[in-house]
């Protein structure tokens, strides 16, 4: 017999006075009911309608051992793992027509942004190749290989303070993010909160002046994903050699959405997502996207761009 389980939210409430970090940015945030995740509760919810999500992971858990996942398979199976949003639902990724919501509007797709947002764009891709939803390969971080597909872009930006650096006028959507490379370079030229702002409002600035030319155009903000390379090399060294940790993450994150709501922007919120799970990152920076993190990354971008852009 199996159950399910909720991973602990390391920003849960632990009162319903409390307020909680999308209340404290001011974004919409759905509060679970008393029986949350209880399978009939769970159906009665409605599919998720904006692109700002947190919520929660649900481990099957065997209740005549008391056994959960092992390892391997918190990494390569996203059935035993599965993310929850508070209050609404995710349409699955198998249930998901990519190809029919590409088609939908003519869309083009572009990502824009460091090596997270590449294995944002290849996972998208990958399940694009292969009908169902279905997502076969495995990242490798060594393997740089871009994906490709003729409705799907990908450009590579590490800081963004030159803008977003690409050529927008065949994109009907585009998600972009920078942060990993700010946040983690030398502690020397490590990036303040402050500078990370205001490099942030000239790109929304120049992004706002696109969209007043081409109105039609879809912009998200993708935030940063949580990983352990920040603790691995901040514990092991003195002075830190990396400030991708938990506390720091969290803070330009919070900026990034804050400063994006501020000009219309609307933030895809894998960061929160992968916050719960960041040890499960391959390499210590990045997340396979068919395993359990990479393919809910995948399956709630799915959901921004093919259902709530229906």
């Amino acid at each position: 017999m199996n159950a399910t389980v909720q991973i602990r939210d390391h920003d849960s409430d632990t009162s319903p006075q409390q307020s909680t970090k999308a209340a404290r940015l001011g974004l919409p945030r759905h509060t679970p009911e008393t029986c949350q995740y209880c399978p009939e509760q769970v159906a009665s919810w409605p599919v998720c309608s904006t692109p700002y999500i947190e919520g929660t992971w649900l481990a099957k858990v065997d209740k005549s051992t008391l056994t959960v996942p092992n390892e391997h398979d918190r990494i390569h199976d996203p059935v035993v793992l599965r993310w929850q949003p508070y209050g609404c639902t995710f349409k699955p990724l198998a249930d998901i027509d990519l190809e029919q919501c590409m088609e939908r509007g003519d869309k083009h797709i572009c990502f824009v942004g460091d090596s997270q947002t590449r294995h944002m764009f290849d996972g998208f891709v990958d399940a694009l190749n292969n009908p169902g939803g279905l997502i076969t390969v495995v990242g490798n971080k060594t393997d740089k290989t871009v994906h490709e597909h003729e409705r799907c872009s990908y450009t590579s930006i590490q800081f963004g303070d030159k803008g977003l650096e690409t050529d927008l006028d065949h994109c009907t959507h585009v998600i972009f993010n920078v942060g990993q490379w700010p946040l983690s370079h030398k502690p020397a030229s490590r990036w303040s909160a402050a500078h990370f702002v205001r490099v942030l409002r000239r790109m929304a600035a120049d992004i706002n002046r696109y969209r007043a030319k081409h109105p039609d155009t879809r912009f998200y903000w993708a935030s940063i994903n949580s990983h352990g390379l920040g603790h691995m090399h901040t514990n092991c060294s003195s002075p830190a050699l990396d400030y991708r940790t938990m506390p720091f993450t969290e803070l330009f994150n919070a900026v990034a959405t804050m400063t994006m709501q501020m000009h219309g922007i609307p933030t895809i919120n894998t960061g929160f997502l992968s916050a719960h799970l960041y040890d499960l990152s391959y390499d210590g920076a990045h997340y396979h996207w068919a395993g359990s993190v990479g393919h809910y990354i995948t399956e709630y971008v799915a959901n921004v761009l093919c259902v709530q852009d229906a």
